[in-house]
C-alpha cells in the first residue's frame, strides 16, 4: 500500500481534518493541487491524499472499491 501524502499538517493545533480520497484509476498525486487550494482556505486543517488499499485492475494506479455491475 502507498503511504497517504500529508500536504498540509499545521502546529501547533489541527482544528479540522479534510481527506481526499481518489477515484478509480487514479492516484493520490492526482488530488495535490486541490488539496494545496484546500489548505490555502483552511490554514488550520490538516490536509490528506489518502491512497487505496486495492490495486486497479484497469491499469498500474489503485482504488479503493470493488465496482461490481450485478447491482
Amino acid at each position: 500500500m502507498l503511504d497517504p501524502i500529508v500536504i498540509q499538517l499545521p502546529t501547533p493545533e489541527v482544528e479540522q481534518l479534510i481527506l481526499m480520497f481518489h477515484g478509480v484509476g487514479s492516484t493520490p498525486q492526482n488530488l495535490v493541487g486541490l488539496g494545496q487550494r484546500l489548505a490555502a482556505e483552511f490554514p488550520q486543517a490538516a490536509v490528506i491524499s489518502v491512497p487505496s488499499p486495492d490495486a486497479c485492475d484497469m491499469g498500474s494506479d489503485r482504488k479503493s472499491t470493488r465496482l461490481n455491475s450485478s447491482h
